[in-house]
């Protein structure tokens, strides 16, 4: 072997052992980025996916508090009032409700249940002693419902023994499903909870 011949060898392992040629680097970036890329997609969608079950749970856990509050005062009245001295009136978003005595007697109770213009769905319950009205418990539900509709089975609203209440949530924003909502209906029973 000859000079010549040895130093090309050599040149030709110097060259397979001295690295990548930039051709092949920016192929390898290329692919990096593109797996890069395909990760913070993945990574922003699981987010979204996150938030969207997020919503639906709370929403599910609003629905179930609602039906057990409206459900459980409803089957507790005595009967619907249709107004209270002009302070609350039965309507298509409200419904007020007598309740029994509560302990004290001539103390008269009553449940309002619903949402007025501007306001979230709420239930609030009065207590009405020697013609005074005092508030004894409000509770707000955190959701916003697009529809919130009460029916009565039969008509003026005082004789009704059947009350049901229909709620429709706004389209939500991060997904492109309907709003849903929850069809509650529940009966009077009358005499504090005896079942007639």
């Amino acid at each position: 072997m000859n000079a010549r011949q040895t130093h090309e060898r050599g040149a030709v392992t110097l060259r397979n052992a001295s690295g990548m040629t930039l051709v092949e680097l920016l192929g390898y970036l290329a692919a990096l980025a593109v797996l890069v890329n395909i990760c913070g997609m993945l990574f922003v969608q699981s987010q979204r996916m996150s938030e969207v079950g997020e919503t639906a749970l709370k929403r599910i856990e609003t629905v179930a508090d609602i039906q057990s509050d409206f459900t459980s005062a409803v089957r507790g009245a005595q009967r619907i009032e249709p107004e209270l001295a002009g302070f609350a009136s039965t309507a298509d978003e409200v419904v007020l409700l007598q309740c029994p005595e509560a302990g004290d007697v001539g103390t008269v109770r009553f449940m309002v249940f619903g949402r007025r213009p501007g306001q979230r769905l709420h239930m609030t319950e009065y207590s009405m002693r020697e013609g005074q009205l005092q508030l004894e418990r409000h509770k707000e539900y955190g959701v916003d419902f697009e529809v919130v509709q009460l029916s009565y089975a039969t008509r003026p609203v005082e004789r009704a023994r059947t009350v049901a209440l229909e709620l429709c949530f706004f389209k939500d924003r991060l997904d492109n499903r309907t709003g849903g909502g929850a069809h509650i209906v529940a009966t009077l029973r009358g005499g504090g909870g005896v079942v007639l």
